[in-house]
């Protein structure tokens, strides 16, 4: 099951405490209309979210398989002060702080359960308020120094490209490590919450529409993963379910189907 996290990163360890499969593309942020409550691909596998009297989300739990005979399970809760996310915290007692320019987020600090701080994510926006650019400062680096994140866009306002870039120590330079591709995408309005590197958004939209396809590009240009999605659609115009269907590296994987429940 797809995690609803992005990339691999101090937030994302200290929240998810899973590996991470880069593979991975964030859940859309839904742009109008009803929003899904559970996301199901079986008892045991499934994403849910809950929202607060002021429709903001309030709790969000992913539960999946992780073996044979084991279940994992993170359940997040998020803080309001008026209608900004000023706190998020795990089951294992992790957090991650916001902070804010006028209605912006601009940076949050991410901790680990015994209080100590692991990094620091610096956010950027282009003209159109969306993120552009999304930097990690590891606080106490061993090899990586910082993780950089560079987000472009189709003329119609959907998420094309999400850049992964790093730079070690001891190295001004930032190398790129792999690019995901949203290549093309459905004309009905997508329903699920937004997902930015464990962050949740109020009002940014990466996705207007649902993703048809996704790729995973490396920096020598050649597929390392593709995504294909079908959707089945209610009566309203809005996804009842979704197939998945994986290739990695030229070997096609089981589809996984999931059942949107509103």
């Amino acid at each position: 099951m797809k995690r609803g996290f992005l990339f691999c990163s101090a937030f994302v360890l200290l929240a998810a405490g899973t590996a991470c499969n880069h593979g991975d593309a964030p859940s859309p942020d839904p742009a109008q209309g009803r929003v899904v409550k559970k996301l199901v691909a079986s008892e045991s596998d499934y994403q849910a979210y809950t929202f607060n009297g002021n429709n903001q989300l309030s709790d969000y739990t992913v539960q999946w398989q992780s073996s044979q005979d084991h279940t994992s399970r993170q359940d997040y809760h998020f803080e309001y002060e008026g209608r900004k996310v000023i706190r998020v915290t795990n089951q294992g007692g992790g957090r991650v702080e916001y902070h804010y320019n006028g209605n912006r987020i601009i940076s949050a600090d991410n901790y680990a359960s015994n209080g100590r701080k692991l990094s620091t994510h610096e956010f950027s926006y282009d003209p159109q308020g969306r993120v552009k650019e999304l930097v990690e400062k590891i606080e106490s680096p061993q090899d990586i120094a910082e993780l950089k994140f560079v987000l472009a866009y189709h003329s119609d306002g959907n998420l094309k490209t999400i850049t992964h870039l790093a730079r070690r120590m001891g190295s001004q330079q930032f190398l790129e490590s792999f690019t995901q591709f949203f290549e093309a995408y459905d004309k009905k309005n997508q329903p699920v919450a937004s997902m930015l590197l464990g962050h949740y958004l109020p009002g940014i939209v990466l996705h207007k529409n649902n993703p048809l396809k996704m790729k995973t590009l490396m920096p020598d240009g050649s597929t390392e993963r593709t995504l294909v999605m079908e959707y089945q659609y209610d009566n309203e115009g809005y996804p009842s379910s979704r197939k998945q269907h994986i290739e990695m590296n030229g070997q096609s994987l089981p589809a996984l189907e999931y059942t949107y429940i509103y």
